[in-house]
């Protein structure tokens, strides 16, 4: 269900020349991730998916996104990984 209105969504923001859209399904859904990103000629942004260099590299390897939003505090803030 999840993936099928993702799909209604891209096609309809494609359709009228969005460029880009931000994590169009949950974050635990990372293979949806990886098929829209796939199916799909609008970019995939990954956003709540992404916690980490971790995460990052796992997403990659997987196609689950085109771009990612990368925010401080989601990656542990200015001290993490020091």
């Amino acid at each position: 269900m999840v993936v099928q209105k993702a799909r209604w969504g891209l096609k309809g923001l494609q359709d009228a020349d969005c460029e880009l859209v931000e994590q169009p399904v949950p974050a635990r859904h990372r293979g949806a991730m990886a098929e829209l990103t796939s199916g799909y000629e609008i970019a995939v942004m990954a956003d709540e998916t992404l916690n980490g260099p971790e995460d990052a590299m796992e997403i990659t390897n997987a196609g689950a996104a085109d771009v990612f939003a990368a925010k401080l505090g989601q990656s542990g803030g200015a001290e993490a990984g020091l």
